[in-house]
């Protein structure tokens, strides 16, 4: 939508078993439902394949994970950090709050509503990754700069260990479908035990997360590159990058310890003044116990690890150890 500088998407009818609920005005069919005593019509009468007026967050994350946007769609972003677009106090809505059938409230437990949903923000965060270090990252500033990754993780990660849920103890770490952007609940979870919903218990393992992802590829920067010889026939070279996204200013420290990579152990150290870990300032990256590479500031670090054909990142977490103030 050349109007709201966004991606949208196209109106079509819901499902003939769905009109009831939908004139009734009750409906999951889409992000918006209609909010009771509002004089205007939601959802508006969009024609069949009409461009909608309202941005969702699933516009942003999608086309930016798999390389489908440009720097042209940069500015796409901004509304991240917009409290009358996505931002909130607890993390990104998923439709922007500004549009006239935005909804606060709900009674249906799996309405995408503009709550917060942990599988959407898992998205965000690998789509502000992809576009940090992908062909466009530096026509990115002023819409994204790795501080404002940092701050998305944040309000990720607060929403994950104090957000209020039903029996679970306060500062349990705890994911359910969707969460209340401005009065911090589980939206699902609530829901469910008041109408003692026979699945009431679902998000005690619900995993929409991948959390220690965004912080390993994301906070810490780890990832792999395969660069693609000139000479036929000659094995690709592999390097490990190593790009954390943060305000230095805020995050003094860290360490993320024996990530296994390609059959490597890379640990890789922040430390602002060299005061915590008393390694030297600066961050450090070690490959199998030794130096590798470093840096005085925070900087983007390149080491390789070996020729041959891999698949994906090659990070596995299973054995890491995060130390982080």
């Amino acid at each position: 939508s050349e109007e709201l500088g966004f991606f949208v998407t196209r109106s079509f009818e819901p499902p003939p078993q769905r009109m009831a609920e939908v004139r009734s005005g009750r409906t999951k069919v889409g992000c918006l439902m209609c909010p009771p005593k509002r004089k205007r019509r939601c959802p508006p009468e969009w024609a069949r394949g009409e461009l909608v007026d309202v941005r969702e967050l699933a516009g942003l994350t999608t086309p930016w994970m798999f390389g489908a946007a440009s720097a042209s769609h940069a500015a796409a972003f901004q509304q991240v950090r917009d409290a009358n677009g996505f931002d909130s106090q607890w993390g990104a809505r998923i439709a922007e709050r500004r549009h006239r059938c935005y909804n606060f409230t709900t009674s249906c437990v799996t309405s995408w509503h503009a709550a917060v949903w942990p599988f959407e923000s898992s998205k965000l965060g690998a789509a502000m990754i992809a576009a940090l270090r992908g062909p466009h990252a530096r026509k990115m500033a002023p819409h994204l700069r790795p501080a404002d990754f940092g701050r998305f993780l944040a309000k990720y990660a607060r929403m994950h260990t104090q957000g209020r849920a039903e029996e679970v103890a306060k500062g349990d770490p705890f994911i359910a479908e969707s969460f209340h952007p401005d009065e911090g609940y589980w939206v699902s979870r609530a829901l469910m035990f008041r109408g003692r919903h026979g699945d009431k218990r679902r998000g005690d393992h619900y995993f929409h997360s991948s959390f220690n992802d965004l912080v390993l590829s994301g906070l810490v920067g780890v990832h792999v590159v395969e660069l693609t010889p000139v000479v036929f026939g000659a094995e690709p070279s592999v390097y490990l990058h190593v790009q954390p996204l943060f305000d230095p200013r805020r995050i003094r420290w860290f360490r993320a310890h024996n990530v296994r990579v390609r059959k490597h152990r890379v640990s890789v150290t922040w430390d602002a003044d060299g005061s915590r870990y008393e390694i030297g300032a600066g961050l450090r990256v070690h490959l199998d116990g030794e130096l590798a590479a470093c840096a005085p500031r925070l900087a983007a670090l390149r080491v390789k690890i070996g020729d041959g054909h891999g698949h994906g990142d090659g990070v596995s977490t299973a054995t890491n150890e995060l130390d982080q103030n």
